[in-house]
């Protein structure tokens, strides 16, 4: 997603970028992931697409119309980036990446020196941060044949909501409300949107979408949430009342 955007540090190595997107490629693919209303198969190079179509212009449009008149022309004043009609917002996903910007360096989160968290999250008695995955692992040591220890991989299948929703299991949650903003620079919108995604294609009722200019798991709407609970179960003040 911000492959060759830059940090506030300047470009981060493109070729090791160009590494990584292949491998995301790669990984998209397996999921096997089906967008909704027939859009098929969801792969890395029609993803900014659903993105667009389904979340990002959806989100952009209840904000502005959210907005008085004087408003939303100011907002728009400032972001002449985004089309504005009758019809509601246009924008191309690369101006909408430069608008959000670009916080982390390369790789994200398994970063070779391990001075992100997330290694640390893979640490044990003896090693304060371990890396998490085979490319840094390699990459650190200089052994292209290295993997990660067997502890580490059942570490990181569970802390991969995917891992479990592609079990199967029966008793798998049958409605899920996910949030996130849109402008969340920590992570890439992929990774809430393909657990949506996963969740629809196994016939899970999910309510998913993203807060306009909304940070990292924002969560703007606690209210929506509650009224959405009210809903699926049938329940209102009235009736507790009775």
């Amino acid at each position: 997603m911000y492959g060759n955007y830059p940090t506030r540090s300047g470009l981060v190595d493109q070729e090791i970028s160009k590494q990584l997107k292949a491998l995301y490629e790669e990984y998209q693919l397996s999921l096997r992931l089906q967008g909704k209303n027939g859009f098929g198969l969801l792969t890395a190079d029609n993803y900014e697409m659903y993105l667009l179509q389904y979340f990002l212009i959806p989100s952009a449009n209840e904000f502005l119309k959210s907005l008085t008149e004087q408003k939303r022309n100011e907002y728009l004043t400032r972001n002449k980036w985004i089309n504005w009609t009758d019809k509601g917002a246009s924008f191309a996903f690369t101006d909408y990446v430069s608008h959000v910007g670009r916080m982390k360096g390369i790789p994200a989160f398994d970063d070779f020196d391990k001075k992100q968290p997330e290694p640390n999250l893979f640490g044990n008695k003896t090693i304060d941060s371990r890396h998490f995955t085979n490319f840094s692992l390699q990459h650190s040591t200089g052994d292209k044949n290295a993997v990660i220890d067997n502890d580490i991989k059942m570490l990181v299948n569970l802390m991969n909501a995917n891992y479990f929703i592609r079990m199967d299991n029966k008793g798998c949650a049958g409605y899920w409300w996910l949030r996130n903003g849109s402008s969340d620079n920590h992570t890439s919108q992929t990774v809430m949107v393909n657990l949506a995604i996963g969740l629809e294609n196994r016939n899970k009722i999910v309510n998913a979408s993203v807060f306009w200019d909304g940070g990292h798991c924002a969560d703007e709407n606690p209210e929506g949430l509650v009224q959405w609970m009210m809903q699926i179960s049938n329940y209102s003040i009235k009736n507790s009342n009775q």
